[in-house]
């Protein structure tokens, strides 16, 4: 695609250099001329220098050097068309659809489609007083969510009547995934949701995350994946934050919509966020051109642990330097931010554990003294996060901190490192760490999380029974799987197995989770819908056994927890009172023998 030549020398004329650097990082004036830190490698003396007269840059470190054209194409990763139109929208310069090509002109026109939907969504926000309420009740302020383009779903039907103002085809909002068809009729996806707008490194809409602010199965929604969104290739709020990452030489890497929008509204404003754990070759990409250093923030449970571990393989090999910020008194960021604020956060961040150093700790807990051989199980679980690392010196200096770690010698961790012993856990494609967990060690709750989503697929009719007890954001293993079964549901498609393995198969759901989709597969080739009355009151009861089972082993978790805290602080009456209404409660539900069955499965 091609743009006439007098309509690109008016954008270079309409777009100072100067001006543009600005929006990206700070500029130190230099007699005729400003500096900067370079934005193309790393270094400690400014050596990138802007002439404002000449309208050119040059950096005197790495050689890199251009003109606005240049400068927008290498910080955005985009094609020269693509940064003439960014720089024509910039400047208000109307771009000529004539220049785009078919396709070019389609996308063009869905993201218009996107932005004013976008606004009537936020336009919601402001009319809803239910939707005011929530925000208020979560602590998202009124100039956040602006900041945010924060908006409301009120209903089904609002955003079609909308669509039908505007010439907006329902062909289109189908194919944005706005819309869902529903016993003929089209209706919001969304409805009744927060609406949270997802924009690409340019600031174009490209889909929407939706949370409940009613009962609803699924907490929240994501936009599918459409000819504008790709879920792997899209960072939450890097639109917003890639000029503080640049500012701040660091980047705060979360998950989901509330984390981000915390972290902001108390001052983080260098944070992003995955959509989902799964943390791609794509965000990396993205990652690395603003800034080397990343801060891992995801939750504090097992789930987040695990975030964290699919996510080494990836940001060793692109040679980032990669700290982990652990939140042991809450659960996610948002949590920790309304109860301690900013500098505690700080505290943390200042004290977060280099990547490496993390995964050495967590592997040394895990096998320490469960038998002899648990120096060569550490090593084995290390073995391919230090494989995946790109430079052959970091990898030497791991072996050695490895070895002092173990008190062994760097010799003898290479040894067996150099073992041909397949790895229990999943490899990606590029040979970086997956899922990394050894498969043998399937935890009781995880068996548990398991069950209720292989029951789910399979009778799915049973859904109301796990509603309340199972919530996705409760499985610490398995919640995107859980998440998805329900949307299908919500959504009114009911249930396809095929469909459903597929996707989780394929949507970076899982990522090193395959054997739990063989589990899956072979548990819908084995069932077959209830015959009559007599078995669907048996999968009835067999349904509210998984429930009952997933409840009590929640209890177990939270009690164990609570103990922990109150070797720590026997003091606290806080601690000491939540601890009590837990066993209470299971010591109720064992008396009247609801609970006993599964306790005595659990506790072997």
């Amino acid at each position: 695609m091609a743009y006439p030549s007098d309509f690109i020398e008016k954008v270079r004329a309409s777009s100072d250099i100067v001006s543009v650097a600005e929006q990206y990082f700070p500029l130190r004036r230099a007699g005729g001329n400003f500096t900067a830190l370079c934005p193309f490698h790393s270094e400690k003396t400014p050596s990138f220098v802007i002439s404002k007269q000449k309208q050119i840059y040059k950096c005197f470190g790495c050689g890199e050097g251009g003109n606005v054209f240049t400068f927008v194409m290498k910080l955005d990763r985009v094609s020269f068309p693509e940064a003439v139109r960014s720089l024509a929208v910039r400047a208000g310069i109307e771009v000529p659809e004539k220049a785009a090509g078919p396709e070019e002109k389609r996308k063009n026109y869905l993201f218009s489609v996107m932005s004013r939907i976008s606004r009537f969504y936020a336009d919601n926000l402001k009319k809803s007083k239910m939707a005011g309420d929530y925000l208020f009740k979560r602590g998202i302020t009124p100039e956040m969510s602006e900041k945010f383009g924060m908006g409301f779903s009120p209903d089904g039907e609002t955003l079609i009547k909308f669509a039908k103002g505007e010439n907006i085809s329902s062909a289109d909002l189908l194919k944005l995934g706005l819309v869902v068809e529903r016993a003929g009729s089209l209706t919001d996806k969304f409805r009744f949701r927060i609406i949270f707008p997802i924009c690409d490194s340019q600031g174009r809409t490209v889909g929407f995350g939706g949370r409940a602010v009613g009962d609803s199965k699924v907490k929240y929604l994501n936009s599918p994946e459409t000819i504008l969104f790709r879920k792997s290739e899209v960072l939450y709020a890097m639109d917003i934050a890639k000029k503080n990452i640049i500012d701040e030489a660091r980047v705060i890497v979360t998950e989901g919509y509330m984390d981000v929008l915390t972290l902001h509204q108390f001052g983080f404003t260098n944070a992003v966020g995955v959509l989902g754990t799964a943390f791609t070759d794509s965000h990396v990409y993205q990652l690395a051109r603003f800034t080397e250093k990343v801060y891992m923030l995801f939750d504090s449970d097992a789930a987040g642990i695990t975030a964290v571990l699919r996510s080494a393989g990836k940001v060793l090999s692109a040679g980032l330097e990669t700290y982990v910020i652990r939140l042991l008194k809450t659960k996610d960021a948002d949590d920790f931010l309304h109860k301690f604020g900013s500098p505690e956060l700080e505290d943390r961040i200042k004290e977060a554990y280099p990547l490496m150093d993390f995964i050495r700790k967590l592997f040394i807990y895990r096998h320490k003294d469960k038998n002899p051989s648990w120096k060569a199980d550490v090593v084995g679980e290390i073995k391919p996060f230090i494989n995946a690392i790109g430079s052959a010196v970091t990898r030497e200096e791991e072996i050695k901190r490895t070895a002092q770690a173990l008190e062994v010698s760097a010799a003898a961790v290479e040894k067996e490192m150099s073992k041909s012993s397949a790895p229990s856990y999943a490899v990606d494609e590029a040979g970086a760490p997956g899922a990394l967990r050894d498969k043998k060690e399937i935890s009781k709750r995880e068996k548990i999380e398991r069950a209720i989503i292989c029951f789910l697929v399979n009778y799915p009719e049973f859904v109301d029974v796990f509603h309340k007890s199972a919530k996705a954001e409760d499985f610490e293993y398995m919640g995107d799987f859980l998440n998805s079964v329900y949307e299908s549901i919500e959504e009114g498609e009911g249930i396809s197995a095929s469909n459903l393995i597929s996707k989780f198969s394929q949507d970076s759901l899982s990522g090193g989770d395959s054997d739990f989709i063989a589990e899956l597969t072979a548990s819908v080739i084995k069932n077959d819908a209830p015959a009559d009355k007599e078995e669907i009151l048996k999968k009835k009861k067999e349904a509210e056994s998984l429930a009952d089972a997933f409840v009590l082993a929640v209890d177990m978790s939270t009690r164990e927890e609570l103990r922990k805290k109150l070797l720590v602080n026997p003091q606290s009456a806080e601690i000491g009172k939540e601890y009590m209404r837990i066993v209470n409660r299971m010591d109720r539900k064992r008396q009247g023998g609801h609970f006993e069955k599964e306790r005595r499965k659990i506790q072997r």
